[in-house]
């Protein structure tokens, strides 16, 4: 259990050093460890946030754009899927194209779609 919480915390302490590489060093090593955070840890939704949000606030739009599309492309439990399509809707009702904004809308439909056709039919009928 300490093992697993000193794991947790270390992911933390990158990410933070990854922000202050950013702010005060060289964006490129703060890059370099969020991607390496995120092929560790890709369950890790604050980690995609985060480094989207970090993305946008640099007007890095297009990289921020295209790391969204690799989250939301992941195979997640739906809890986490739909904390990413929400924070990719929102940035692209914030940076994107009304087309933009559809495309991600139907994204998010079609992966509905997906889980719904996949969920076990209870065939139980309490029809007696």
């Amino acid at each position: 259990m300490i093992l697993i919480m000193a794991f947790v915390s270390d992911v933390y302490i990158i990410c933070r050093f990854a922000y202050l590489e950013n702010k005060f060093g060289s964006a490129e090593r703060c890059h370099t460890l969020f991607e390496h955070i995120l092929t560790s840890f890709p369950k890790r939704t604050d980690i995609w946030s985060s480094y989207a949000d970090l993305l946008t606030k640099a007007d890095n739009i297009e990289a921020a754009r295209n790391l969204l599309e690799r989250a939301i492309s992941q195979k997640l439990p739906v809890r986490k899927m739909k904390a990413l399509f929400k924070k990719y809707l929102e940035f692209a009702q914030q940076h994107g194209t009304s087309e933009e904004v559809e495309s991600v809308k139907i994204k998010a439909q079609n992966f509905v779609q997906s889980v719904a056709a996949n969920m076990p039919v209870d065939d139980n009928s309490d029809d007696e």
